[in-house]
């Protein structure tokens, strides 16, 4: 697909919604793949339909190859869904920007957009690392208010009490709440070894039923696995790293 010369983030819709949409959840890659796998599941469940493309010279200088042999830049998808009668938006994308000023530059428009179309509440998705083997992921969670943490408390998530949540993952509630929207981050536990389905399934779980979805888990696929070729294989960590890490949370 030509887009010609990109400015520092290009949008390029392929529709727009005639009415407002209230809700944004969106879900980047990071440990675990969770942020990418959870918003993936969810559009899918919802049948949600592309409607714009977000590409950035931030976004990793490399070009990705589907099953079918085309070839895209990597960029941020948008995605509408009125399913379950709820009016929805779903944003992910290929990778995180490598810095900070260009997480804060794709984060910036894609809430700009959200505003534009109507975003009163923004969720975003992604992993709590534990550094150690997880049987039953629970989910995790913070808000940008004490009336949305008991939203989360009734859904029996646990509220994070101290750490930091870096990159996409925690920025995009977080500038969520200087623009007037509402913000809340939900985050499946994770030892952060490998590709973890069963975190980002306990995550789409949690906010279907925060949002009050009724979804088919049993139907809930990917449309293609993702592929973690840069990453160095994951080594045993010492008990002292392990409680670094989940005070930390880094993403």
């Amino acid at each position: 697909m030509a887009v010609g010369m990109l400015e520092k983030v290009t949008v390029r819709f392929r529709e727009r919604p005639k009415s407002k949409v209230p809700v944004l959840v969106c879900g980047m890659p990071d440990t675990g793949y969770v942020g990418r796998l959870a918003p993936d599941y969810l559009r899918s469940a919802l049948k949600a339909r592309l409607i714009a493309d977000f590409y950035s010279e931030y976004f990793p200088a490399q070009i990705r190859i589907n099953k079918e042999g085309v070839a895209d830049l990597f960029k941020g998808q948008l995605f509408w869904s009125r399913g379950n009668g709820k009016n929805m938006l779903i944003f992910t994308g290929d990778a995180q920007p490598a810095t900070p000023e260009g997480q804060h530059a794709i984060s910036e428009k894609i809430l700009a957009v959200a505003q534009e179309l109507g975003v009163k509440k923004v969720f975003t998705l992604g992993a709590f690392i534990t550094g150690m083997p997880v049987t039953i992921p629970r989910v995790f969670g913070t808000a940008t208010s004490s009336e949305l943490l008991k939203t989360l408390e009734a859904e029996g998530i646990k509220t994070m009490t101290e750490g930091n949540i870096t990159g996409m993952n925690g920025l995009l509630f977080g500038l969520a709440q200087i623009k007037g929207m509402e913000g809340i981050g939900l985050y499946g536990e994770t030892s952060g070894f490998a590709v973890d389905t069963e975190a980002a399934k306990a995550i789409v779980v949690a906010l279907a039923n925060i949002l009050d979805l009724s979804l088919d888990y049993s139907a809930l696929k990917l449309e293609e696995q993702p592929r973690i070729e840069e990453e160095e294989p994951a080594r045993p960590e010492t008990k002292e790293e392990s409680q670094k890490k989940v005070r930390e949370y880094i993403t």
